[in-house]
């Protein structure tokens, strides 16, 4: 009986294509891609097909990036809108909010999100 089946062929495939199948698997591929030609025809379009590694130099990575004070920050907004904070935290994320525009601006933009059902429209049944 055979290994490489219809059920699990993907699995060997990439080996397959890359040249690091076990040589007792090889024979056995083959004969499975000569029994399902459709296969083969996908492994033949999938060899042809050849990465080239670029040398990509990014100045600016610092960018990328995240200040773990924003994501607290973030966190703490979402917790917020959605009533998650004890009054003493929601005062003291009110004050912290407060003294920054941006922060502001952020909250701001996080309210956003927040649907507000049309409850004057009923559907009948």
């Amino acid at each position: 009986m055979s290994i490489i089946n219809i059920n699990n062929y993907e699995e060997y495939m990439i080996d397959y294509l890359e040249d690091n199948l076990p040589s007792s698997l090889i024979f056995e591929m083959e004969a499975f891609l000569d029994v399902n030609p459709n296969i083969k025809e996908e492994i033949i379009d999938l060899k042809e097909v050849v990465l080239i590694k670029e040398d990509i130099k990014y100045s600016d990575k610092e960018d990328l990036y995240k200040d773990i004070d924003s994501s607290i920050f973030e966190d703490k907004c979402i917790n917020y809108i959605e009533e998650q904070l004890t009054k003493k935290e929601q005062l003291s994320f009110l004050q912290e909010t407060n003294l920054d525009v941006g922060k502001t601006s952020l909250l701001k933009d996080y309210e956003k999100t927040i649907l507000i059902p049309d409850e004057s429209i009923v559907y009948s049944n």
